[in-house]
């Protein structure tokens, strides 16, 4: 039912910042690792006033069902239980093509799920507008980058190409910089 595949995104959301939490935490703080990394598997939180990595999650396709319905209440929940607060600063960019800003997502995302989300959800999340198939608006992402960035493409396979190159050619991702997460399969049903 809804809420096993609500339990399958937050289990695979929360696998996904683990792993680039895992990743980037000894280049960081290489002292505190092992504890940083033994809380954040038993999902408890450390206070804030520790030094902590950040991380920006870039949500392309937030205004596609996957997103609305799945990934934003998976990160909600995450947050909820203090999951999120381990990264130190979290941030959440909702990307999609249309022109909207910030308030204007969060009346989509509030109209179309009917979900109340909790002020603390929106300090977390910021919309930026990027239209995939013209190659428009990535530059404009490199400046909501905080810490590690972590591009997750929920869009179709036909759109990997162009995402990717625009994060490449923005600066967003490169090589030993950043991580990607691709939320659908490869190839057809043809």
């Amino acid at each position: 039912g809804p809420d096993a595949v609500l339990s399958i995104s937050t289990s695979f959301i929360f696998s996904c910042v683990r792993a680039a939490y895992a990743c980037i935490m000894p280049v960081i703080v290489p002292q505190k690792t092992a504890l940083l990394y033994t809380t954040f598997m038993a999902k408890s939180s450390i206070k804030k006033n520790m030094q902590q990595c950040q991380t920006t999650l870039f949500v392309f396709g937030a205004t596609g069902d996957l997103a609305v319905k799945k990934i934003f209440p998976a990160l909600e929940a995450l947050r909820k239980e203090g999951a999120l607060d381990i990264l130190g600063c979290v941030k959440v960019v909702a990307v999609s093509r249309r022109d909207w800003d910030d308030a204007g997502f969060a009346a989509f995302l509030r109209e179309k799920e009917g979900q109340k989300y909790p002020q603390e959800f929106w300090d977390l999340v910021s919309y930026a507008k990027v239209d995939i198939d013209h190659g428009i608006g990535y530059d404009g992402l490199s400046k909501h980058v905080v810490g590690e960035p972590v591009a997750y493409l929920s869009l179709a396979p036909r759109y990997y190409r162009q995402a990717i190159e625009g994060l490449r050619d923005a600066g967003v991702l490169s090589r030993g910089k950043g991580k990607l997460m691709v939320e659908k399969p490869f190839g057809t049903n043809e």
